[in-house]
C-alpha cells in the first residue's frame, strides 16, 4: 500500500475518534477518593463534565459525572452548601473545592442557640 494513503487514513481517523468528552465518574466522600473511581466517555449529547459537591458540618459528598445540561451553582445555607461546577475538556472536573460554611457563622449560631436555650 502506498505510503500516502496509510497517511491519509490515520489523519482522517484521528478527527473521528478524538471527539467524544471523558470525564470522571464517581460519588464518594472525598475529592481524590472520587477521581480515583474513574472515569466514562460521555455519550448521547452528554458534552459537559459536571461536579456536584455537597457540604454540611459534618460530611461531604463529591459526585462526578457526564451530564447533557449542566448549570453552574453554588449556594451557601447555615447547614450546609452545595457547589455545580461544570467543564468541556477531557477529564477537566478532577477538581473539587467544597465551600464549607464559614466557622464565625457557626460560632454565631452556636452562641445564639445557647442563649435562647439558657445556656
Amino acid at each position: 500500500m502506498d505510503c500516502r494513503v496509510i497517511i491519509f487514513v490515520l489523519f482522517v481517523s484521528s478527527f473521528s475518534l478524538g471527539n467524544a468528552l471523558m470525564c470522571y465518574k464517581c460519588t464518594a466522600s472525598s475529592n481524590s477518593a472520587c477521581n480515583l473511581q474513574g472515569n466514562e466517555t460521555c455519550s448521547g449529547g452528554n458534552g459537559t463534565c459536571m461536579t456536584t459537591v455537597f457540604s454540611t458540618f459534618v460530611y461531604s459528598t463529591y459526585t462526578k459525572s457526564c451530564a447533557s445540561l449542566c448549570t453552574p451553582t453554588n449556594i451557601n445555607l447555615y447547614v450546609g452548601s452545595t457547589k455545580v461546577s461544570c467543564c468541556t475538556t477531557d477529564l477537566c472536573n478532577v477538581s473539587g473545592s467544597p465551600r464549607r460554611v464559614a466557622s464565625i457563622i457557626v460560632a454565631t449560631a452556636m452562641a445564639l442557640i445557647s442563649s435562647a436555650v439558657g445556656f
